[in-house]
């Protein structure tokens, strides 16, 4: 059944900040968890940074820089 099947009252009776009907408790994320994602998200970014300064000059200069920044942007 979807959500547009359900009679209108329903619909109208979620407040929209409770949970919703029927859905399990979300347990809390710990420390590790967040620091494994901070580790992914930093790591390569920094990896990156690395290697251009590493390349600076011989293979990768401001131009380069540049249109990475243009063409991301």
């Amino acid at each position: 059944m979807t959500i547009d099947q359900r009679p209108v009252r329903d619909r109208l009776d979620y407040d929209g900040v409770s949970p919703f009907p029927g859905a399990t408790e979300h347990h809390a994320v710990g420390r590790g968890q967040i620091g494994l994602t901070a580790a992914i998200v930093i790591l390569p970014l920094f990896a990156l940074g690395v290697a251009v300064v590493l390349a600076w000059g011989q293979g990768v200069v401001l131009t380069d820089l540049l249109l990475a920044a243009v063409s991301t942007w």
